[in-house]
């Protein structure tokens, strides 16, 4: 017996909800090391500027990728707090 649309779009959810979590983790540990790594240039007057820009901008492209764009999506597409995103049609 095949599975019907709707118990697919449910898995599909389900799994898609476990490895955005796994990946925004990495994500977030991956930038994190890289600011962390750039603090030694802080105490150097050459690289100071750079390394301040280097910073910053990925902690706030970081911020703003994994949690501020989502929001708008769900904001502009009006998707509440209990569902995703629009079931596909002929799923029920």
């Amino acid at each position: 017996m095949l599975p019907t649309p709707s118990l697919m779009y449910r898995k599909l959810k389900c799994q898609f909800h476990s490895k955005a979590s796994l990946l925004n983790g990495m994500i977030i540990l991956s930038s994190l090391t890289t600011v962390l790594g750039v603090i030694p240039l802080l105490f150097d007057a050459f690289f100071k500027a750079m390394a301040v820009v280097l910073a910053f901008g990925l902690a706030f492209g970081t911020v703003l990728t994994l949690f501020v764009v989502p929001v708008l999506y769900a904001i502009f597409f009006k998707i509440g707090p209990d569902e995703t995103a629009a079931e596909p049609q002929g799923a029920s």
